[in-house]
């Protein structure tokens, strides 16, 4: 029997050209939200920038990249 894994939302981040801190904090609130929903949130093509600053920030592992 297979358990239902809940909604599953796919980001597209590779038109980003720029990334800070808010665009970071955005996609956090996004994770959280969709784990309360027992969901699963999916980014995809996050430019190499955009990850270097997560993990500057000490939150690239919590990131679903």
């Amino acid at each position: 029997m297979r358990a239902d894994t809940g909604p599953v939302t796919l980001i597209d981040a590779s038109e980003l050209v720029q990334f800070d801190s808010s665009a970071l904090a955005l996609l956090l609130t996004l994770v959280r939200n969709m784990k309360e929903r027992n969901g699963t949130l999916q980014i995809s093509g996050l430019p190499e920038r955009a990850k270097t600053l997560a993990y500057v920030y000490g939150v690239g592992e919590l990131l679903p990249i």
